[in-house]
């Protein structure tokens, strides 16, 4: 069962993930520091902040899928057609880049004002494991399997399903974010500053 187009099915997610990464490297590769670094004058996030974000995100949730998928009875039989939890209905929606919502950012998610060295190569990273996470859960019953979110443990009623999607799409939103800012008046062009390893 598919909600909003989106299932947690490699046929469905890995084709998404794989377009973050390559928008990731087109939109990065020839940006230096200072691009990369670049606040804009509202005081939003700089590209890597959104990056630092995104990893810090992405790997609490990486560690709570592996963490049910190491744990997970074997599947018998055929698991049941995955369909969304009614709090995973919402998160999935919310994060959708169409959604027009302005979450508030938790403390813990917080990327602090100067992220470290490497965030493009961090950020990548985090895609690939949980594209990998993704292919070992396509034998399982992803709609059995509970979790409580990582971002918040008042939030107990996640599927495993609901967790690949909305890291999918969260960092789907952010990448367009990153676009937009790179579209924004102001914000200095390539070659300005020698890069740092990323």
């Amino acid at each position: 069962m598919a909600y909003l187009g989106l299932e947690p099915t490699a046929d469905c997610l890995i084709p998404l993930i794989d377009s973050i990464e390559a928008q990731a490297r087109a939109d990065l590769a020839d940006l230096d520091d200072i691009a990369i670094r670049w606040r804009p004058p509202d005081a939003g996030w700089s590209i890597a902040q959104i990056l630092e974000h995104l990893t810090i995100t992405n790997a609490l949730y990486i560690g709570a899928m592996r963490d049910l998928l190491t744990h997970a009875p074997p599947l018998r039989g055929k698991a049941r057609p995955w369909k969304p939890s009614l709090v995973g209905r919402w998160f999935i929606r919310v994060n959708l880049p169409t959604s027009g919502y302005r979450l508030p950012t938790l403390r813990k998610l917080d990327p602090g004002p100067v992220p470290g060295p490497g965030t493009v190569r961090r950020f990548l990273g985090t895609m690939r494991d949980v594209s990998d996470l993704l292919w070992r859960a396509q034998e399982t019953d992803m709609r059995r399997l509970r979790l409580t979110s990582p971002i918040s443990p008042l939030i107990r009623r996640l599927n495993l399903g609901d967790a690949f999607i909305i890291v999918v799409v969260h960092s789907r939103r952010h990448m367009l974010q990153i676009e937009r800012l790179i579209a924004r008046p102001g914000f200095p062009g390539p070659g300005q500053s020698v890069s740092e390893s990323r």
